[in-house]
């Protein structure tokens, strides 16, 4: 429907906007059958291996084009992300930039600019976009950008639909609602919007025994992270989210340290704030710290990337304590060079034995 398509491509993204739309068409010969449908009668003169390798061929070309789309938004967007990822072997980081441009046009459904003040059309649009996660993992791809994740759950059988689910309901309730009365359901909303990121991603990171029950292990550490990344957005993005109008602090959170809406949407910043702000803090610590014990679960390749970002994420909230937790006038950030600087210290505490972890506790924790 035309809806969707409006919705989903912002207009600052109009790279992406032309590699769909040049190679919509492909869709058809993205069936099941293994040609090309969209060729001309010559071609469909030619036999028929023949004609299934031009289609091979054509594919190819269009998922080299669409990998390296899935680069360019994850580099325009996600910095900190993009920056761990990078440290991953390209067999690994492609197919994870491939996951985070779909979660990256799941979110724009809701919060793009083409997406205020049209509700219905939203939630119809969202259902939509639930059938194309079915089609995606039948193998059935709408446009380019969706043909990279096809190729994503071909390469990875471990991966499984029910996050990508789980974070459109976390998309609904973002239209549902704008306060949250208790940390249970800001949980439920962080699980569903970051920590299936970790789910979807783990598949692809490894794991250091190879196998279901490994995965299964280290699950638990990976819900964590996304629930302690979503914490920390939350708190650099107050003062942005209540020119929304949005207040994700639990409301019994704030009741506890007698706080108000009426002083939040006016950006004060007073003893009781402060003190929410420190428990705020110390949650999203927590889950950092639980987080830490998958780690070592992870496949040697894949513990560099996940701890410097975890590293990073980490020094937003140290900044936002340098701020004098000013959340409304300030924005909390780790700049380039200060991330860069981070990755040695990162290497070493992903080093179980030998010189790095002997430094690193020489040196001890920051």
């Amino acid at each position: 429907m035309v809806v969707s398509r409006d919705i989903t491509e912002k207009a600052s993204e109009e790279p992406t906007k032309r590699l769909e739309m040049t190679e919509r068409n492909l869709g058809s010969s993205l069936d099941p059958v293994p040609w090309d449908t969209t060729a001309t009668s010559a071609v469909r003169k030619l036999s028929f291996s023949e004609q299934q390798h031009r289609f091979e061929t054509k594919r190819e070309r269009i998922l080299k084009k669409a990998y390296l789309e899935c680069k360019r938004i994850t580099a325009s967007y996600a910095k900190t992300f993009f920056l761990g990822t990078s440290l991953l072997s390209e067999e690994k980081r492609l197919p994870v930039w491939a996951i985070y441009v779909w979660c990256r046009r799941t979110d724009d459904i809701v919060d793009g600019p083409r997406a205020a003040g049209n509700d219905d059309e939203v939630r119809e649009v969202l259902a939509d976009w639930e059938k194309r996660i079915d089609e995606i993992f039948a193998g059935r791809a709408f446009d380019a950008l969706d043909l990279a994740l096809v190729d994503v759950v071909q390469k990875f059988p471990l991966l499984r639909s029910q996050p990508f689910f789980d974070m459109v309901e976390g998309m609904k309730m973002d239209l549902q609602k704008s306060r949250y009365e208790t940390w249970q359901e800001l949980y439920l909303y962080c699980y569903r919007v970051a920590a299936t990121v970790g789910l979807m991603t783990l598949p692809i990171m490894g794991t250091a025994t190879p196998g279901k029950a490994a995965l299964e292990e280290a699950k638990e550490p990976a819900i964590a992270l996304g629930i302690a990344l979503q914490i920390t957005n939350i708190l650099r993005d107050v003062g942005e989210d209540a020119g929304r109008g949005r207040i994700y602090i639990p409301k019994e959170d704030m009741e506890k340290f007698n706080y108000t809406e009426e002083e939040l949407f006016n950006g004060v910043i007073n003893e009781n704030y402060i003190d929410l702000m420190k428990f705020e803090i110390a949650r999203a610590r927590d889950y950092f710290q639980q987080a830490e014990a998958g780690i070592a679960m992870l496949a040697p390749d894949a513990r560099l990337p996940v701890r410097a970002s975890m590293d990073i994420y980490g020094g937003i909230l140290t900044q936002l304590e340098a701020n004098r937790y000013d959340n409304f006038t300030k924005r909390a950030y780790v700049t380039k060079a200060k991330k860069i600087s981070m990755l040695p210290l990162s290497w070493m505490r992903t080093v179980e034995d030998g010189p790095g972890a002997a430094l690193y506790n020489l040196l001890g924790r920051p």
